[in-house]
């Protein structure tokens, strides 16, 4: 229940003084692990081997934006729906070279349905309203209608001699809305349709690498005896637009 003079304004409906609103769904989730048994390896380098296959199904719940500002709907509160995922995912995680080395690979997939998204929207003069008035603009969450993304992680360490440890990992991203009406961002009122545009903020490659070397300190102290370990890191992520 709201009161007067904040109303629920559906897209399209008249203000509401009330609603209900109920959301339920099933959010399953699975994996399958294959493990190869020791004698499958042989004499191979692979100490350990690793498939899986991961279904995930989830959601984030809807809500209301709260508009602040002058305008016809100037207290109103603007409802955006759950937005939906169902994630895929398979991988490999091994073990080799007498545990000199671990590979983890992983291929994934995403696809949205309602996908939360902030927008722009114009709030129009009411009315009646003075010569002066500038209508105002908006930033509401709403629902792109679907979306996807794909994408491969890869992590390798390797310890090539005693005390020294080499990491890294690569990441590769694409997202992209496949169905997204919405409005042109400089005046928030001409349609503009956003289908195959990628995410704000997501980028499409990333990368990181690091070295480091243990080094065994030995003193007549030997409180003051142990491990100086030297170590540097790197990374670097692609441009993303906002």
């Amino acid at each position: 229940n709201i009161g007067t003079p904040t109303c629920i304004h559906e897209p399209d409906q008249p203000c509401a003084q009330s609603g209900v609103a109920a959301y339920s769904s099933w959010t399953p989730m699975g994996s399958i692990e294959l493990l190869a048994p020791e004698d499958m390896l042989g004499d191979s380098p692979i100490d350990h081997l690793m498939g899986y296959f991961t279904y995930a199904k989830g959601f984030s719940s809807g809500g209301l934006n709260a508009v602040i500002g002058a305008g016809v709907e100037q207290g109103s509160l603007v409802p955006y729906a759950p937005s939906l995922v169902d994630n895929f995912e398979v991988g490999l995680k091994t073990v080799a070279l007498d545990q000199r080395m671990t590979l983890n690979l992983s291929f994934f997939f995403m696809q949205y349905d309602d996908m939360q998204v902030t927008a722009n929207r114009s709030i129009p003069c009411p009315p009646g309203s003075p010569e002066d008035c500038v209508p105002q603009n908006e930033r509401l969450i709403r629902n792109a209608a679907a979306s996807t993304m794909r994408g491969l992680e890869a992590e390798l360490t390797v310890r090539p001699i005693e005390g020294l440890m080499i990491m890294t990992n690569i990441g590769v991203l694409d997202s992209r809305y496949d169905a997204f009406e919405d409005v042109w961002a400089l005046d928030a009122t001409t349609p503009y349709d956003r289908a195959g545009e990628t995410f704000n903020g997501v980028p499409q490659f990333t990368s990181y690498f690091a070295v480091q070397y243990s080094l065994p300190v030995n003193l007549k102290q030997s409180w003051l005896s142990g491990w100086l370990t030297p170590r540097l890191d790197w990374s670097y992520r692609s441009k993303v637009h906002n």
